[in-house]
């Protein structure tokens, strides 16, 4: 609705966005939130000096550096990128989420119904943050799950009772199409099947899916394997079940051995599967014109190849045995996130508040400040970091998620 008030603060006219939310709750059987409620459209933010966070929801070791990569193939010259790990109960101040142009939640061998604290402390937090609007929400499959039982969808196991390990077919709605984040990403990456985009592909690991949208939200692709496979609300929300910021390396190494599901036939499909080309840089580039509000001035194809080149190499494609085991140390001790050090050695605690953007044009290794002695983080006041060593490499416990 436009204001029609001339004068201001209210000039020039402002844009009021009314979302209605609706929850239902289980246990006492009845809607018991209702909630309208409108947001002031404030200036955009500037071009190049923009915030973002990653809130980490991937505790394995064999993950160590996933926000780094992450920062590397969202980030543009200029930006701010901070990451928070949700695991370990931190999460972004509310009262600053105003201050922030997106945040992208990620992938977790974690399930979104398991009973972890920080699970449903992140799921409320989603919640309260799209309620406040104007923050441009990304989710990536636990993520996609997560945001959908935030906003009041379902999300479970695979209906087929199947784990989806393979490349992935999407059909796509006419929505989707016509979509500007989605025309301007395949604008400068055409879709690899051609006719006109209707199916994309992408790999994808998973147990658990969407089941139920949100109130309001919309689907704008499936597959065979899941009726929601991307979805939407309104202009802030956006979410999907695959993995395109993965490399086959990533699915072949990192994942494909450690399915406990899967018999030995379904892993051999699986590799050979993740042989064959996908959307993937279609895809992240719609990511990327999405945080930006539906355009990432200056992306080129080559750009977006040189960003997806320089996340993989964050994280070495290969893992030593026994890797895919996860940390159980205090909450307190900070985790290794330093793609340039092996993290099964020693190494001194070096924090740092903020990711570093790649600029494709300049490539440059991460620079890493000069090694301080050992200390401890406050957990009572987390602070956004991106590269944690630690004093040792942390006690591990058997792990068999992937």
């Amino acid at each position: 609705v436009e204001c029609d008030y001339d004068t201001p603060p209210c000039s020039p006219p402002c844009a009021y966005e009314i979302y209605s939310h609706a929850r239902l709750a289980v246990g006492e059987r009845k809607v018991v939130i209702v909630t309208l409620y409108r947001r002031l459209m404030s200036t955009p933010k500037s071009e190049g000096k923009q915030r973002f966070a990653v809130l980490d929801c991937e505790d394995a070791v064999k993950w160590d550096g996933l926000a780094i990569a992450l920062s590397r193939l969202f980030s543009k010259e200029g930006d701010t990128w901070e990451h928070f790990r949700c695991w370990s109960g931190e999460l972004p101040a509310l009262s600053e989420i105003h201050t922030y142009t997106g945040l992208l939640i990620t992938g977790s061998h974690s399930g979104v119904n398991d009973p972890d604290a920080w699970i449903e402390d992140l799921r409320r937090f989603l919640g309260k943050v799209v309620v406040h609007g104007g923050v441009k929400v990304f989710g990536t499959c636990f993520g996609c799950q997560l945001l959908a039982q935030a906003l009041g969808g379902r999300a479970g196991a695979n209906p087929k009772g199947k784990f989806v390990l393979q490349r992935e077919e999407l059909r796509c709605t006419e929505t989707m199409l016509a979509r500007r984040d989605y025309q301007t990403a395949a604008g400068i990456i055409p879709p690899a099947a051609g006719v006109g985009g209707v199916r994309l592909s992408v790999f994808e690991s998973h147990g658990d899916q969407v089941l139920a949208l949100p109130p309001g939200a919309e689907s704008l692709a499936s597959s065979d394997s899941a009726e929601v496979e991307v979805w939407a609300l309104g202009e802030d929300v956006l979410a999907w079940q695959g993995h395109p910021e993965l490399s086959a390396q990533a699915m072949v190494s990192k994942i494909t051995p450690y399915i406990r599901q899967l018999s030995e036939d379904d892993r051999a499909a699986a590799r050979s599967s993740f042989q064959i080309a996908t959307d993937a840089l279609l895809l992240l580039a719609m990511a990327r014109a999405f945080l930006r509000g539906g355009a990432c001035i200056g992306d080129t194809a080559e750009s977006v190849k040189a960003h997806f080149a320089a996340a993989s190499a964050v994280q070495p494609s290969l893992t030593p045995s026994g890797s895919n085991r996860m940390w159980l140390g205090p909450p307190s001790t900070p985790r290794s996130l330093n793609p340039c050090l092996n993290p099964l050695l020693p190494r001194p605690f070096q924090p740092l508040k903020t990711l570093q953007p790649f600029n494709p044009s300049t490539p440059q290794p991460l620079n890493l400040p000069t090694p301080k002695p050992s200390q401890s983080s406050n957990p009572a006041s987390p602070t956004p970091r991106s590269l944690y060593c630690s004093n040792a490499h942390p006690p591990l416990a058997s792990h068999a998620n992937p």
